[in-house]
């Protein structure tokens, strides 16, 4: 993966923590997801936000409430802290998307 391309993993799961830290105790589907990725002019696959829920919740910043299909993710506390901007996570974006 070339340093773009890491640049953008890491700001898609940046805007993936901001979504769904800003539905505390609700979920959002993959599909949702790739959706609001796409507002903020990132195109991914499915697979892609797949990918990155995989990552995210090895890192412990959102849990996987549903395999799917369709998958569903929830914030963790960790990765509310991450949204804060209380601390930062090696792989995820540090500038705040909202």
């Amino acid at each position: 993966m070339n340093r773009l391309q890491e640049l953008a993993a890491e700001f898609q799961r940046r805007v993936i923590v901001d979504l769904l830290a800003g539905e505390r105790g609700h979920g959002h589907n993959v599909h949702v997801l790739r959706h609001c990725l796409a507002e903020f002019g990132q195109d991914v696959s499915a697979g892609d936000v797949i990918g990155h829920a995989n990552w995210l919740a090895e890192a412990e910043l959102v849990e996987i409430v549903h395999r799917g299909p369709p998958m569903v993710l929830r914030i963790a506390e960790r990765g509310t802290h991450v949204a804060a901007g209380r601390f930062q996570v090696d792989g995820v974006a540090d500038r705040p998307t909202n």
